[in-house]
């Protein structure tokens, strides 16, 4: 999925660089998508458990991130969710 714009909302597809600072930097994070990053984003269980999850079948294959992403305000610039599906379509 490529990265979707609305009238509102930017919707960015994970990638493996993106996923590493919502863990660790959200200096980075803001930095990397040009946004201000909430103090509680992304949310404990994004992070506890998807994330690092996320970032495993990123690293077998790049396409896992085309099926997630961060979701910015545009008018705004900052981040207000996450996106997902479960897995990459099937093949």
């Amino acid at each position: 999925m490529p990265d979707i714009i609305t009238k509102n909302l930017f919707m960015i597809s994970w990638n493996k660089a993106l996923v590493m600072a919502a863990m660790k930097d959200k200096e980075k994070l803001g930095k990397l998508l040009d946004a201000r990053i909430p103090e509680d984003f992304p949310n404990e269980p994004v992070r506890q458990h998807v994330l690092p999850d996320l970032l495993k079948n990123l690293e077998k294959d790049a396409s896992y991130g085309q099926w997630s992403g961060v979701i910015l305000n545009k008018s705004e610039k900052v981040a207000i969710g996450t996106m997902g599906f479960k897995s990459p379509q099937m093949r």
